[in-house]
């Protein structure tokens, strides 16, 4: 079962845990200290654990603990990360979803002290940022066009991305309203534009036909990347898999450049970043697909990205969020001259 409440989280749940799955070979947890806050979808507590003498010396001691009502996070770390070799993923030592009370819980390692996520507001450097494109092009190139993607992991992912077009759809009109004068007519002609034209004739085939498609993470800020400490003896991390989804894998690099940068930092680091990131899926083995046709990919991408704001604002998130979103997917959408697509 699920845990519900941090109080559940005692020394003989733990050692039951890292017990059954081979962590804890001997010994027991004696203690253990828990830090809790929450987010927006989830109770999440720092875990500091101490040990019987008898344990070996290298039982996990920080362990970090997340609560919630989903379960897509659990299916990535009981299906999609055990399927790859040495993923840039967290280690996890336990991954539960009840159906019957709607609840999950992961239990996965604490890098607090090894790694560093980028800092607030502030974009990371382009160096960093190399990394983190490697890190996702390692998870792109494993499931490019893999034949589980037509079987039972697509089954497992559903389709995230038709209902959040459909709740933009429904919420559009409204989204127009509030805003009032704030979104300009032509802006709303674009919207109009897009939300006509989606999906696009080639998105829509590929999606259909589980060819040039991948795993994507879904909501690939910079954020969801811990940056090892020490680049020489650590590596990237990526976290927070609960809209992973099987789609094209430039989704991601759009949602994480296109979205989040202002267009200064962006246009000198672009181009360049997702020309690493095409080279990294040939190096990993990828074949068939052109640089040219990833750098459409990306363009196409930076289109779906007028999605997000709307659909943030129809579940309530703040403007802080999907106000800059707003903005800065717009000036990608020029910049990147992504309305010549829907003329296409």
């Amino acid at each position: 079962m699920a845990l519900t409440d941090l109080e559940q989280v005692t020394p003989a749940w733990l050692t039951e845990v890292l017990t059954s799955n081979g962590t804890l070979e001997r010994g027991a947890v004696v203690d253990v200290e828990k830090q809790g806050s929450s987010t927006n979808t989830a109770a999440v507590a720092r875990l500091r654990l101490d040990y019987s003498d008898d344990a070996p010396d290298d039982a996990p001691r920080r362990l970090f603990l997340k609560l919630s009502d989903r379960r897509r996070e659990v299916d990535f770390y009981r299906v999609i990360a055990p399927a790859m070799v040495r993923p840039p993923v967290l280690r996890c030592y336990d991954a539960v979803y009840s159906r019957e009370a709607a609840r999950s819980h992961l239990l996965v390692e604490d890098l607090a002290e090894t790694h560093l996520s980028a800092e607030e507001s502030l974009p990371p450097s382009t160096p960093r940022y190399e990394r983190l494109i490697d890190a996702l092009a390692g998870i792109h190139g494993h499931w490019w066009d893999h034949p589980r993607l037509k079987g039972d992991i697509r089954e497992l992912a559903g389709n995230i991305k038709q209902f959040v077009i459909q709740m933009v759809n429904n919420s559009f009109p409204a989204f127009v309203d509030f805003l009032g004068d704030r979104l300009s007519p032509e802006r709303r002609a674009i919207y109009e534009r897009v939300l006509a034209a989606w999906p696009l004739p080639d998105v829509g085939e590929r999606l259909a036909s589980g060819r040039g498609v991948t795993i994507t993470h879904g909501d690939a800020h910079p954020w969801n990347f811990l940056s090892p400490r020490d680049p020489a003896s650590d590596s990237v991390k990526i976290i927070d898999w609960a809209m992973w989804q099987v789609g094209i894998g430039t989704d991601d690099l759009a949602y994480m450049i296109a979205m989040h940068d202002f267009p200064d930092y962006r246009a000198r680091m672009e181009r360049q970043l997702v020309r690493r990131y095409h080279d990294q899926l040939l190096a990993r083995g990828v074949a068939g697909y052109a640089w040219d046709r990833c750098w459409l990919d990306y363009r196409t991408s930076a289109i779906s990205n007028l999605f997000w704001p709307v659909f943030h604002w129809s579940v309530k998130g703040a403007p802080a969020l999907w106000w800059p979103n707003l903005e800065r997917a717009m000036i990608a959408f020029h910049d990147l001259r992504c309305e010549d697509l829907l003329e296409a």
